[in-house]
């Protein structure tokens, strides 16, 4: 009579011949330097609060928040979608945007660059773009102006952001 043997999988044995798939980031290099241009069109929604002048720290308390939402055509990462929000306060006006092309992924802190200003300056805080063929994040970094027109009033309101590179 003859003796069966079970085979059962084992995956330590094939650890060391499997390369893994997927994204990884690459070794340490240096950041890739983008220049962002363009345009993007879409709506903010302004949310106003009271103004409270203790309720934070230095006495500034958020006089109103904007969400916005934009597409657009943006060099040199292409189609993207743009959401984020600003904050209004006294000291002036602080914003977050997020940008998500097909390839690319990044976060753009913005500060206002004068009292009642429409131009922004702004860094890319967190961004990563894919490197064609080997599937793997290179980091990105950037900084620039960006024009933007907050809504002057609660409601939403027709936004446009103007990309400029330095």
């Amino acid at each position: 009579m003859r003796t069966q043997r079970r085979l059962r999988p084992q995956g330590e044995g094939l650890e060391s011949r499997v390369t893994p798939v997927g994204f990884y980031e690459g070794p340490a290099s240096a950041p890739v330097q983008l220049l962002l241009q363009g345009v993007a069109q879409g709506v903010a929604t302004m949310h106003s609060t009271a103004f409270r002048p203790h309720a934070h720290p230095g006495g500034a308390a958020p006089v109103s928040t904007t969400h916005i939402g934009a597409t657009g055509q943006i060099t040199p990462i292409g189609r993207a979608t743009l959401s984020g929000s600003f904050l209004e306060t006294p000291e002036g006006d602080l914003g977050t945007i997020s940008v998500q092309s097909a390839r690319d992924s990044m976060t753009l802190h913005l500060v206002e660059t004068g009292p009642d200003s429409s131009t922004f300056t702004f860094t890319i805080m967190d961004g990563r773009q894919v490197v064609p063929g080997n599937l793997a994040y290179a980091r990105v970094q950037g900084s620039g102006t960006v024009d933007v027109t907050l809504p002057n009033g609660p409601g939403k309101t027709p936004i446009s952001l103007v990309f400029h590179s330095p």
